[in-house]
Order: C-alpha cells, then sequence, then structure tokens
C-alpha cells in the first residue's frame, strides 16, 4: 500500500468513518477511495481531491500532498511548518 493510501486509511478509522462517509464529505466516489486505499489505481488523487479530502479529516493538506508527491517544489521547505502560511 503506498504512503498515502496507507495514510489516508489511517486517519480515516482514526475519525471513525466509513469510506462512503468519507466519499460523501471530500465529494468524491466512494470505490475510488476504495481503489486508492488499497492500492488499485496506478496514480494518486489530483491535488484538489487531496485538499478536499484533507479538509474532510481535518488534517493538513501539505501533509496529503508531500505524501502523495503533489507538492510543488517550491513548497517542499515549508511542510510541516504551517506558521510560514500565515
Amino acid at each position: 500500500m503506498s504512503d498515502f493510501g496507507k495514510r489516508l486509511r489511517e486517519l480515516r478509522h482514526e475519525k471513525g468513518l466509513t469510506l462512503r462517509q468519507l466519499a460523501e464529505l471530500a465529494g468524491v466516489d466512494f470505490s475510488y477511495l476504495s481503489k486508492v486505499e488499497n492500492e488499485r489505481v496506478p496514480y494518486t488523487p489530483g491535488a484538489d481531491t487531496i485538499r478536499s479530502l484533507a479538509h474532510a479529516l481535518g488534517v493538513d493538506p501539505l501533509e496529503f500532498l508531500q505524501l502523495a508527491n503533489k507538492l510543488p517544489e517550491e513548497l517542499e521547505t515549508f511542510s510541516g511548518h504551517a506558521q510560514a502560511f500565515l
């Protein structure tokens, strides 16, 4: 399982959400989330989907973008430093 899919599943379980519940909160299809968690898609979700999932789970979108290798190089030095964006 990819780091992104694994972390997505961990956070979903920590929040006590089903795939359907998270999918509804994030505005994506639950079967797609299942494929992401189980590494049955050949790519990670797009940046907008990653942000929606992070928002639905109440986590830092930069963490998710970085795990999915979607963080622009210009922001790599700021990841993990939310204060840099305030």
